[in-house]
């Protein structure tokens, strides 16, 4: 306790406080938007950056402690931002998404794998990477300048401002003049503001094949723009035999058939009735595996 109180001073308490502002000014408005992309309703999103929050502490001041050098976790930002600019993903496989994630991340750093095959990607290609991830928050504010042009010009001018004379406050600084612009323009409603402890919402994952196999709805979309939905990614090999397996199933197959021709009476077009079926006898598969029952029309018939 001794040498703790001896190594702290102003510029340290500074430097941590502005370390901490600088990550959640710069990164906490893509998890509110991941979390309304996914539909978490507000405790949940307070319950995220409440996890946030308690995890990278504890573990910035357990690593920095055990090895004797300052160490600052963060949340992935990218993982994040992908999730925003996703939908057709509920909640439940979110978090199940971050717990394979999370296991397949420590299972790199052990092997030091990913280490030795990101030696060999430029880093110029790295960054790209990301800024592909990003590209749609920086449209985004730059679209927002029709709504709210001189909000978004004057946090702009903060922005390079701050770059230019002082680069390790700026993100500070577009958060000070965002507010300030904010709450003179009337825009700042502190009657909905409400200050109650975060508590922790226990979500349960779901480790879903949907997505795996490609056969989730995602959207195309692009600022203001809201593009059509349609299925990509995933397993080309594995949905190519899915898709002939229901191009069968939707003929022979009373249960398929039903919920197929149920879904062209409801004026559905046929390519949209049929990614249905895909989905639906891919749930169908994974409850003959998990129950370990055979084919009973019965019990899928819904």
């Amino acid at each position: 306790m001794k040498r703790f109180l001896a190594d702290l001073s102003l510029s340290a308490v500074v430097a941590g406080f502005v370390a901490v502002l600088v990550g959640f000014t710069s990164s906490v408005v893509i998890v509110f938007a991941a979390a309304q992309a996914l539909g978490a309703t507000p405790a949940q999103a307070s319950s995220w950056i409440w996890a946030l929050g308690l995890g990278m502490g504890l573990s910035s001041i357990g690593l920095s402690l055990w090895t004797r050098q300052p160490i600052l976790t963060a949340w992935s930002t990218p993982g994040a931002a992908l999730l925003a600019s996703t939908s057709g993903v509920a909640m439940p496989e979110a978090v199940g998404a971050f717990i394979v994630c999370g296991v397949l991340i420590v299972a790199a750093g052990l092997t030091r794998t990913f280490e030795r095959a990101m030696d060999r990607i430029p880093q110029a290609i790295a960054a790209a990477l990301l800024a592909g991830v990003l590209a749609r928050f920086g449209l985004d504010a730059a679209g927002a300048v029709t709504t709210a042009p001189v909000l978004v010009c004057l946090m702009a001018l903060a922005f390079l401002a701050g770059r230019r004379w002082w680069p390790r406050y700026a993100v500070p600084g577009v958060l000070i003049a965002g507010v300030a612009v904010a709450a003179l323009q009337g825009r700042m409603q502190w009657s909905r503001v409400v200050f109650e402890a975060a508590l922790p919402v226990w979500t349960p994952p779901a480790f879903g094949t949907s997505a795996l196999v490609g056969v989730a709805p995602l959207n195309c979309d692009s600022g203001q723009r809201k593009g059509q939905r349609h299925v990509w990614g995933g397993r080309p090999q594995v949905r190519a035999a899915l898709y002939m397996a229901t191009l069968s199933a939707v003929r022979f197959n009373p249960v398929l058939k039903r919920f197929y021709e149920r879904l062209l009476a409801r004026g559905k077009p046929k390519k949209l009735a049929l990614i249905a079926c895909m989905h639906k006898l891919l749930l169908i598969l994974n409850a003959i595996m998990r129950t370990q029952q055979p084919w009973n029309p019965a019990l899928h018939e819904a």
